[in-house]
Parts: C-alpha cells; structure tokens; sequence
C-alpha cells in the first residue's frame, strides 16, 4: 500500500520539513566551527588563489610561537584583497590551524540567517502536515 500523502500533495510540506532541519544542522555545524575560534590576530595576505568561484587569499599569521597559513573559506570577485595586505585572523587557541578571516558576516551572520530559514521552512512545513486534507 502506497503513502496517501503522494496523492494527497502532503509530500510537499514533508520536504520543507527536511530542508528545513538540513538547514538548521548546518548552520550549527558552521557556528560551532567559528565559535572554536576565540582567538586573532593580524596577518598578512602572502598570495591570492584564483578558484572558479572568485579569488581567495591565502594569509600567513603567527600563533604560538609558530607561523601559520590559512586559505579564506570565502571567494570573492573582485578579490578584496591584494599580496601584502593586513587581514584579520580569528583562530582556535588549541588548533591554530582551525583558522578563517575573521568576518562577522561569514561567521556570525551566514549561520543565523540560514538558520532563520531553516525555522521557517520548519515552521511551513509543520502547519502543512497539520493542515486536514479537504474532503471531497
């Protein structure tokens, strides 16, 4: 016996559902990873890698008595960076290699937006799977 809900359109607030909850996983994922990063310093860009999505800089920065070099996790076209200049490094104290610019937009306010996305398919999708189907 097949699910009723394909037949009755309820498949499609089931699917708000789990993009919804997709949503919010990742936006914990991407916040915890940049709350390890208690840490910065200043940098400074030693070369810009052209990737398919924009251009990238590749900061080298000292922690712990050692030099580090990060790849941003953010392309950007035009590059807002050019070989020489300062960046602003948030790293994690304990694994200087866990490391990104330290952008409150990327940050702090990529994941609370995806996560108000993913609340809000949630919320959609929960009051379609509420909603009675219409007698006929």
């Amino acid at each position: 016996m097949a699910w009723s809900g394909a037949r009755d359109g309820r498949w499609r607030p089931a699917l708000l559902v789990v993009v919804g909850l997709g949503l919010v996983v990742l936006a914990a994922t991407l916040w915890s990873a940049g709350a390890a990063r208690t840490a910065t310093t200043t940098g400074d860009v030693v070369e810009i890698r052209g990737t398919p999505d924009g251009a990238r800089p590749v900061i080298a920065f000292e922690a712990g008595g050692e030099v580090h070099t990060v790849e941003a996790g953010v392309a950007e076209r035009p590059p807002a960076f050019a070989v020489g200049d300062p960046a602003r490094i948030a790293y994690d104290p304990s694994d200087p290699t866990n490391a990104d610019l330290d952008d409150p937009l990327v940050t702090r306010w990529g994941p609370l937006g995806l996560a108000a996305g993913g609340v809000l398919l949630l919320g959609l999708g929960g009051a379609g799977l509420r909603r009675r189907p219409r007698p006929d």
